[in-house]
């Protein structure tokens, strides 16, 4: 049962790299160096929004679990409900910002040679509130015993962002992975 439950949460794990890393790789194949460096500026400085709900993440499983197991689905819900309502308190601000300053926030993180990728950085943060509830419903899922359910989900999201990137870089480059990647 724990070698079961443990090659899904492996699964999801292999899934998530192939979902975080494949853009750039594409990008590389189909574009220039130039772009892969841009999309390398702006999707990971969106990134920094995640910081949040990933450090929250590893706490979710183990609470979720203990009131699945308890059955105390009116404390689980009420849990779920504030951690969203937390999260969304603390995320939106910061996308706000991405959203509205990206070329102020690249120009002084790496100057301005790389304002080109203030698109992807705003496309890109808002896709930070997008996996902020991912990771924690793909977290509360895990804690009730659904690893299998989790990792058919990741690898959907790898698959779908694989194929839609290689359809959509070469016409549209750099921001087009950005939309897919957010899709």
């Amino acid at each position: 049962k724990l070698l079961s439950f443990g090659m899904y949460v492996l699964l999801t794990g292999i899934a998530g790299l192939i979902f975080f890393h494949i853009d750039t790789m594409i990008i590389t194949y189909f574009r220039t160096l130039e772009e892969v460096g841009l999309y390398n500026v702006g999707y990971p400085t969106a990134k920094i929004l995640w910081v949040l709900t990933s450090a929250v993440a590893p706490v979710i499983l183990p609470i979720a679990s203990e009131l699945w197991q308890k059955k105390d689905i009116i404390k689980l819900r009420e849990g779920i409900n504030q951690l969203y309502k937390f999260s969304l308190i603390l995320i939106i601000p910061g996308i706000i910002v991405m959203f509205l300053f990206p070329d102020t926030i690249i120009s002084l993180l790496f100057g301005e040679n790389y304002i080109e990728a203030a698109t992807v950085l705003r496309i890109t943060s808002v896709g930070a509130l997008l996996f902020s509830i991912a990771t924690i419903n793909l977290n509360i899922l895990t804690g009730i015993g659904l690893p299998k359910l989790v990792g058919k989900i990741m690898l959907t999201a790898a698959v779908f962002d694989a194929i839609s990137t290689i359809l959509v870089v070469p016409s549209f480059g750099i921001n087009g992975a950005a939309v897919t990647t957010v899709l």
